[in-house]
């Protein structure tokens, strides 16, 4: 019977909305495995009453023929709502017959999805644990309960649902009917996985999520391997703080391949009955360490792409503030002013120097904003600087004559104020010398 005509025929009988149940019921009647359910299961479905999930017979005829582009009969409709409708999904799973006619489109149905269908089949109506597999795996259940599960749950999960890694029969299905559900519940605290491995010889794995996460484990691995390993996880999520998103991109896939790489090789000894030494990782050692090389040079230049950001900022906080002042006060006070100003440029320009011979140094790990609000300072310790210096000349304190013409006068200022700023050690050194001075004075 064609879906469509079954379809149009419901309508004739009914008005309104209805809900995928009722729409389910009908379908049943129709399709080639209505015997493997109870006689009266088709007709209780279609008493279901309208809901919030509820559609008219052309959206839910629609919705249907999108979810499966192949020719849309009964049977295939059926399951079809399964995927469109939360309710129903939940009856079905309660509900599903294991009848031979009933598999056999099952599998069909199941084999025309697409992958992101055939997920979403497995995590909404895949086997459910029961009671006895509940008390056999607490901390797996209280996991699923919670919505949260941990990657050593995960793994331990995958790892126990088969026959390699668990030889019981009895936990070995409960396992497996866990798997999806603890899944999912790592996914809602992680994010999505976007690549995985798991070793086919030992229980070990990686598992990489959409959030920036390196998940790792190191079961059955030589102490060498769970080294390198480790300072992958930790090199994986210092990219994925300290980097640019797409640097961070770019590296967190080359370790994550380096971490296969390592994996794959203990995995590939395992099955020839090889147990691996030190040596062995030369070259995965030389791998991560040009990746940690490369990742703190790129963390380096961001932190003093930073610290030079700051700096400019207080330049020029410090320029529009003393160069307003400059211009309202006059006689010396208007020469302290410029006097910080040219300091705050000195401060400047020994970042720009220190930065160009590769001297400047920035702690690379340390948060970009904590960086440039602790550059702001240095434009205004030069000011500081320059100024002092310049009364310190202006004063007579200083056994140094400064000529009185101008612009030669503006010209000696300037430039003593701008090596105070320029060399950090010098304008203090000055400041103890003068103090010295004074105490001798006294």
């Amino acid at each position: 019977m064609n879906i469509y005509l079954e379809m149009d025929g419901l309508q004739d009988k009914v008005q309104g909305e209805i809900s995928a149940a009722c729409l389910a019921g009908v379908l049943l009647e129709a399709s080639a495995f209505a015997g493997s359910y109870p006689p009266n299961f088709a007709a209780e479905l279609k008493a279901s009453p309208a809901g919030p999930s509820s559609r008219n017979f052309q959206e839910w005829r629609d919705a249907c023929a999108q979810m499966h582009e192949a020719e849309l009969t009964p049977e295939r409709a059926f399951f079809c709502l399964v995927l469109l409708d939360d309710e129903f999904a939940v009856v079905f799973e309660r509900s599903q017959p294991i009848g031979a006619d009933f598999l056999r489109h099952l599998d069909a149905f199941k084999d025309s999805l697409t992958y992101p269908q055939t997920v979403a089949w497995d995590r909404r109506v895949g086997p459910m644990p029961s009671a006895s597999d509940r008390a056999m795996l607490p901390g797996l259940a209280k996991a699923v309960e919670r919505g949260t599960a941990s990657f050593q749950q995960l793994a331990v999960a995958q790892r126990y649902s088969t026959s390699k890694f668990n030889e019981n029969r009895a936990s070995r299905p409960a396992y497996a009917r866990f798997l999806p559900l603890v899944l999912e519940a790592f996914e809602n605290k992680y994010g999505n996985v976007i690549d995985e491995f798991w070793c086919s010889q030992i229980a070990a794995g990686v598992v990489r999520t959409e959030r920036g996460d390196l998940h790792l484990a190191v079961n059955e691995m030589p102490p060498a391997a769970v080294d390198l390993a480790d300072r992958c996880e930790d090199l994986y999520r210092a990219a994925a703080e300290h980097l640019s998103e797409r640097e961070a991109e770019l590296f967190k896939a080359d370790i994550y391949g380096l971490s296969t790489f390592i994996y794959g090789q203990v995995d590939g000894a395992a099955e020839l009955g090889q147990i691996l030494a030190e040596d062995d990782f030369e070259h995965s050692e030389a791998r991560l360490v040009n990746l940690e090389q490369q990742i703190n040079q790129r963390m380096l230049r961001r932190t003093q792409r930073w610290y030079i950001l700051g700096t400019v900022i207080g330049l020029l906080l410090a320029g529009l503030i003393l160069g307003a002042a400059s211009f309202i006060a006059h006689g010396s006070w208007q020469q302290l002013f410029e006097g910080a100003i040219f300091g705050a440029a000195g401060a400047l320009a020994s970042v720009l120097l220190r930065m160009h011979r590769g001297a400047l140094q920035v702690e690379a790990t340390q948060d970009t904003h904590l960086v440039a609000a602790a550059a702001l300072v240095r434009p205004l310790m030069g000011a500081l600087f320059g100024s002092v210096v310049c009364a310190l000349l202006l004063s007579g304190l200083l056994p140094i004559d400064v000529t009185a013409q101008e612009p030669d006068r503006f010209y000696y200022l300037a430039t003593v104020a701008f090596i105070a700023g320029f060399a950090e050690r010098w304008a203090p050194s000055l400041l103890e010398l003068t103090g010295n001075q004074l105490a001798l004075d006294l």
